[in-house]
């Protein structure tokens, strides 16, 4: 069996694409994306990540001389990943024509409102900061450093990934082109990995045919006769999905029992244009659509139309949904579905607080693989007390008073820090500013919790910040239904019910927000009206753990008396993109000016 390698291959790709950085795509000697798309879940990200890339073209942080296009999706019900990619497809025709069929396009799905990890909500996952490179690659670099290997064994057409994954893997040497695998074949051609059991269960999953075959190489194609979506583990048995690790079929992997799982995949102009045709039919799209789930179980040998019914994964269910899909599925069952099994990889999401905690940590897999460092383009407020920094995390892109003392695993990104704090294990402070002052000489922040600033619209001329905090264990999404006092008792907020933090007799629709579209609030956390406001980035840091002290001390939260108070989902609808792009800029030069004050010194 070939040796494997993953952190010496990964460590390749991206010192290769490090190479390429701010280079124009004329003067990359290899093949490299002819266009690169991100889908945005409406108009505001749209704009949030044009920001963002205009900023990195400025800076030469990626190649140059390729479009790098941002599309929202239409207006009305969301649409899920598969919808954007048809939406995709769509502007594209109407910009390129038939030259369409020439390219090879990226497309990154990065919509939505990232609500498990509430710091990538107005900015996107897509441009969540990794600790490693100078400055600091985010998620975006990564991906166009990530699937280099491949682009070699590509023609034109489309490579679709998700944005808040990380995919790692050795596929053999990059010079032996005699390999038995490519995207070259008609149709969806997919990854796939080595996963546990218990990975299955929350991704897609192949049932490969004859499954015991010896796997000799890092990555060969395999014959696949379905894909099951989020199954069970009785279900994977059942279906034959389930390969062992031994005998004439050990693999890389130190997994006993292992199934493969999909991640990212390609398909050729043809199938690109099925979608087309499918998408302009039933135009506009009315209901949510997976680009994995309904894709792929629309694909292989065993597939059938039984999948439209199946609910379970679908945020919101529209009337058409079950219609949908089954036209999908006539639409799509003649494609052909090829699998190129990653032997040697491994994958990890970003999409949770706990996934960043866990894989930041710098002795996590992750961490060791990549090589991520515990302090990465930051720099430091000097002491009169001649004191050193205790990290026992990670600090990204920030300013931070000598005077701190890091928790275990927690992460600091985009902040400025200047003054004595203390945070606890696992905590993730993102965007937020502190200033020590006479009232508050220093700060201590609890284990376990995610602060995160945002800066809204200004109220005439007046400015408005809020600080979003959450516990590690709150369930954002949570939705319950039920009187007043039942609602508050079941929806957690710091690990404690929601009734420590709202006293009173209100009405629910003066504590809770309602949705878009919708005719009654939303009783969730996402939807709870508990954030003070106030004026500046710092009273806002300030009062959220004023609110956070009395709240796990015991006390009933009086903060709403003193401040008006807005929920998540409110804050994402008043943020003001720019001021927080902004702040990223100005926070840019501050770490520079400060490492060059140091260095003549």
């Amino acid at each position: 069996m070939a040796s494997c390698n993953i952190s010496a291959a990964t460590r390749a790709i991206y010192d290769k694409f490090n190479g390429i950085r701010g280079k124009s795509k004329e003067e990359i000697s290899f093949r490299f994306w002819d266009v690169v798309v991100l889908t945005a879940s409406d108009d505001d990200q749209k704009f949030a990540f044009e920001c963002q890339l205009s900023g990195k073209l400025k800076r030469k942080e990626i190649p140059l001389g390729l479009p790098y296009l941002v599309f929202a999706d239409p207006p009305g019900p969301k649409i899920g990943c598969g919808g954007a990619t048809m939406n995709v497809i769509h502007q594209l025709s109407k910009i390129y024509g038939s030259k369409l069929d020439d390219l090879l396009v990226l497309v990154i799905n990065a919509g939505g409102q990232s609500q498990r990890l509430p710091n990538a909500s107005v900015l996107g996952k897509i441009f969540t900061v990794l600790p490693f490179g100078e400055p600091p690659w985010q998620l975006f670099e990564l991906k166009l450093a990530c699937y280099l290997p491949f682009l070699q064994r590509m023609n034109s057409g489309f490579f679709h990934a998700a944005s808040d994954t990380i995919e790692i893997f050795d596929v053999g040497p990059e010079e032996s082109l005699n390999v038995d695998w490519d995207f070259l074949h008609s149709g969806l051609t997919a990854l796939a990995h080595p996963s546990s059991l218990s990975i299955g269960t929350t991704h897609g999953v192949f049932v490969l045919e004859n499954k015991q075959s010896r796997a000799t190489k890092p990555a060969e194609f395999r014959k696949c006769l379905e894909v099951l979506q989020k199954p069970d583990v009785p279900l994977m048995f059942a279906k034959g999905a389930v390969i062992k690790n031994e005998g004439s079929a050990a693999l890389y992997s130190a997994l006993e029992d292992f199934v493969y799982t999909d991640s990212c995949f390609f398909f050729d102009h043809s199938m690109a244009q099925t979608l087309l045709k499918f998408y302009l039919e039933i135009y506009p799209l009315q209901c949510e659509i997976d680009g994995y789930g309904d894709f792929m179980q629309s694909l292989g040998l065993r597939a059938t139309d039984e999948f439209a019914r199946d609910l379970r994964n679908v945020s919101k269910v529209e009337p058409l949904l079950i219609e949908t899909r089954k036209k999908l599925f006539l639409a799509l069952k003649e494609t052909e579905l090829h699998v190129i099994a990653l032997n040697c990889s491994s994958f990890y999401h970003l999409g949770t607080m706990k996934e960043c905690l866990e894989n930041f940590d710098t002795n996590s897999e992750l961490a060791n693989c990549i090589g991520f460092l515990k302090v990465v383009f930051s720099a430091f407020y000097p002491s009169s007390n001649s004191e050193s920094i205790i990290n026992n995390g990670c600090i990204i892109h920030s300013l931070v008073s000598v005077c701190c003392k890091i928790g275990n695993r927690s992460i600091i990104e985009y902040c400025d820090l200047n003054g004595p704090l203390v945070i606890g294990d696992d905590c993730l402070v993102s965007n937020c500013t502190y200033r020590a002052t006479e009232d508050c000489p220093s700060l201590h922040i609890a284990t376990g919790l995610l602060l995160h600033t945002l800066e809204l619209q200004n109220v005439g001329d007046k400015p408005r910040c809020v600080t979003l905090v959450l516990h590690v264990n709150d369930n954002v999404k949570k939705k319950v239904n039920g009187s007043y006092s039942e609602i508050l008792e079941m929806l957690t907020f710091l690990e404690k019910p929601l009734s420590n933090v709202i006293t009173g007799s209100q009405d629910c629709s003066d504590v809770f927000a309602m949705d878009i579209n919708d005719e009654i609030p939303t009783y969730s956390l996402w939807h709870a009206r508990i954030f003070p406001v106030t004026e500046t980035k710092e009273s806002s840091f300030l009062a959220t753990l004023d609110l956070v002290r009395r709240v796990l001390n015991g006390g009933l939260n009086k903060i709403t008396s003193e401040y008006s108070c807005i929920s998540a989902f409110e804050a994402m609808q008043l943020k003001d993109v720019q001021k927080m792009v902004d702040h990223r800029a100005k926070l840019f030069n501050g770490i520079e000016s400060l490492q060059n004050t140091r260095t003549e010194l």
